[in-house]
This record gives structure tokens, sequence and C-alpha cells, in this order.
């Protein structure tokens, strides 16, 4: 079940000294390697403690300090013959700040408030991929000792992070209590980015696909990609059936059938494709069909269900 809450919660108070104080850290910066060209630190980040943020955001002219740069390098370690390239995201300064800021409130009122849903396992304290693993296996062992017939649909989606929706996340978080000055801040910072790639580690023009504006998608690497999925899909599991289980693990989603008569099954199964597809398709998620696959589960002296999806 989705808890929607309070509008009225802490997530939505002025920034504090004590969360200010934490993006002063030199570390910050010394991360960081993207295009930042911003003035110092010190005077951006002085007395900045009344959620007044999202000024900066709107008011710095001529600074790329909502830029971002796709890097490639080889990987270490591996032959050079496989020619195995790898790609990240290298981010401004200020955006990392600015994500460490609205990271740790919203992580905060998550578990504060216990909004996140007990089928996710993914990027969430006390959450690990065994515990995902084990209530997976135990739901189908479950239903096989009750002489249950048992299906999984296991969904594969094509690059859920790059596709979140602006708009759609924007409308989650305002469901679960974020609003007001706080949610104009996370605004301007999902809108107007710009990211370019950049060939051989080279920024300079020749080397360098033009600016080009980001309508959707977290970048890779950043702090508020894997938090900011999760609220996204975190009311996916309403939408299945009572009889049945879905683990998440991030943007893995697989859901456990079960049904004492062959017919039944049958039509659970396909109501409840249906049903998953219908809600990546609203929320602007595609599902990987070629990835995608369907599984029956059961013990060597029972007969085969013969399901299609």
């Amino acid at each position: 079940m989705v808890n929607k809450c309070n509008k009225n919660s802490a997530v939505n108070n002025k920034l504090t000294h004590t969360e200010m104080g934490v993006t002063r850290k030199p570390e910050v910066f010394q991360s960081s390697l993207g295009p930042t060209n911003l003035p110092d630190n010190t005077v951006l980040l002085k007395n900045v403690t009344t959620g007044a943020l999202q000024i900066y955001y709107q008011n710095i002219k001529g600074l790329r300090w909502k830029s971002s740069e796709v890097l490639d390098f080889l990987y270490p370690n591996l032959p050079h013959i496989l020619c195995f390239v790898m790609f990240y995201v290298s981010l401004t300064s200020f955006s990392k700040i600015t994500e460490k800021l609205i990271y740790a409130r919203v992580h905060a009122h998550i578990d504060t408030n216990n909004i996140l849903i007990q089928e996710q396992y993914g990027f969430w304290t006390h959450s690990s991929t065994e515990q995902g693993a084990f209530t997976l296996i135990n739901c189908i062992l479950t239903a096989m000792n009750n002489s249950q017939m048992v299906g999984g649909i296991f969904c594969d989606l094509q690059k859920a992070f790059n596709c979140i929706n602006h708009k759609i996340l924007l409308e989650k978080l305002e469901f679960y209590g974020v609003e007001g000055k706080f949610k104009t801040l996370i605004e301007s910072h999902l809108t107007g980015k710009y990211q370019r790639v950049a060939l051989n580690n080279i920024t300079n023009n020749n080397s360098s696909s033009k600016w080009e504006l980001l309508k959707c998608g977290m970048p890779r690497g950043s702090i508020l990609g894997p938090l900011f999925f999760l609220i996204y899909i975190n009311d996916l599991p309403t939408i299945v059936n009572n009889n049945n289980n879905m683990v998440l693990f991030a943007d893995d989603t697989s859901i456990i059938i079960t049904d004492t008569h062959q017919r039944d099954f049958n039509i659970n199964a396909n109501q409840t494709f249906q049903d998953i597809n219908t809600w990546f398709k609203v929320n602007l998620l595609t599902l990987n069909l070629n990835k995608t696959q369907y599984l029956e589960f059961r013990t060597k002296n029972y007969y085969n269900v013969n399901t299609q999806i």
C-alpha cells in the first residue's frame, strides 16, 4: 500500500545551517570534474539557509552550472583488444551540492513517513539483493507447498533511469508531501539541464557534440537518480492482484503469479502482464520485450499448464 504523506511535513521546512554545512566540505568540489565555471563557493553558500537556493538556479546567468558531460574511458584491467569502453557523466560542483541537499531531505522524509513500499529491495537502507531473492524464492515455494500453480513474469525496462519523466516525477513527489519552495527547488534542479558527449575524454569543440537540452531522465552517476527512481516506481505494486506477489530491485521487476485452477491462472497471468504493461506506458517507461521472460515453476510430477502471454 502506498502511503500519502501529510503536506505539513518537515520536508518543506527551510534549509538548516546543519544541512548547508554538509555542502561546504571541500571534497564535494574536489570530486567534481564538470564544466563548473562558478564563482567562489563560499560566496554562493554564504547564508543560504532560508530555502531560497532555487533563486540561484533562476538568476545565475552565463554559467554552465546545470551542464554535464558524458565521457568515455577504457575499462581498466581488461585487454585492450576487447575495446570495452565505459561511459560516465561528469557533473558540476554546484549540481552535486544541490543534489546532496535534496537527497538528505527527501531520504529523511521517505524514511520518517514510511513511504517506500515493502516490495522494493534496491537502493535503500536495510534492503539488499539477498532479501529480495529470499522473498522471491519463498513466494514460489510457499505456493508450491500449497498445491498452487506458480508462474513468474520477469520484466526488463529499456533505459529506465534515462526515461524518468520530470513532470510525472514532480506530481508523485507532491503526492508524497513534497511541495512549496522545496518542490520548486527540485523542479529547478531537474529542468533546463544541458548535456554533451566528449570523445577520448577531450572536451574541446572538435571532440565534443553540441550542448543539448535534457528533456527527461537522470544523469548516470547522479546522487538523486536512484532515489528519484524509487519514488517514480513506488506505486507500481498497487496494480497487482492480491493473490500475486511483486519483488522490485530498482528497475528489475518480478511478479509471481499463483492460482489454484488452470483457467483462472491463465486469466490472471495475462491480465497481470496487461496491467503492468499499461502502467509502464502511462508512466512513459518501455518494456524490453526481448528480455522480458515468463517462467512456470513446478515439481517433476506436476503437469504443464501451457500458459501463453
